[in-house]
């Protein structure tokens, strides 16, 4: 599926800007393997999920139910995206698979964030992508990415509005 498409079908519960989601859409397209962390509504897993690539998306949704109900019924036209309720730190420190790009849009708390980072970034292939959204405009996201680039964890490779693409080094 194009972008254009994608763009359309999500459009209307998505919380990000075009822009950011093209670039998200642009940098999923050749990663096989793909986890996002933060499901709400499922906007951002449908453009994920137009790449035709495998899609783990995880969200513990205890928040609302509804969310987890509307998220399941939107992906459901996408049978390479699997919709993952639980804690994405604990997910993380337990999955087994090499992942290509690890897309980061749960709890915007710095202590939430650097856990994310924390246990998933050993499950990232070397020059593996760690997408942020929110970046500059939640300052827990801001803290905790700008941190792992400091240390040298990641480098970052480009940015649309809101959305931070790094690598893991």
């Amino acid at each position: 599926m194009e972008y254009s498409e994608a763009w359309i079908k999500a459009a209307s519960i998505i919380q990000m800007c075009s822009a950011d989601a093209e670039l998200l859409f642009e940098y999923a397209k050749d990663k096989k393997h793909i986890v996002e962390i933060g499901t709400l509504k499922g906007g951002s897993a449908i453009i994920l999920g137009a790449t035709g690539n495998t899609v783990y998306t995880i969200d513990n949704l205890s928040s609302d139910n509804s969310n987890k109900q509307d998220a399941i019924e939107v992906l459901r036209e996408f049978r390479k995206v699997h919709v993952i309720t639980a804690d994405s730190a604990e997910t993380g420190k337990l999955w087994k698979r090499k992942v290509d790009m690890l897309f980061v849009d749960g709890d915007h708390a710095y202590e939430s964030v650097r856990k994310d980072i924390d246990a998933w970034i050993d499950k990232l292939v070397l020059k593996g992508i760690m997408a942020f959204d929110d970046y500059e405009s939640w300052p827990g996201v801001t803290q905790a990415v700008d941190e792992s680039i400091a240390r040298g964890e990641l480098k970052k490779i480009t940015q649309a509005r809101s959305l931070i693409i790094t690598e893991k080094l």
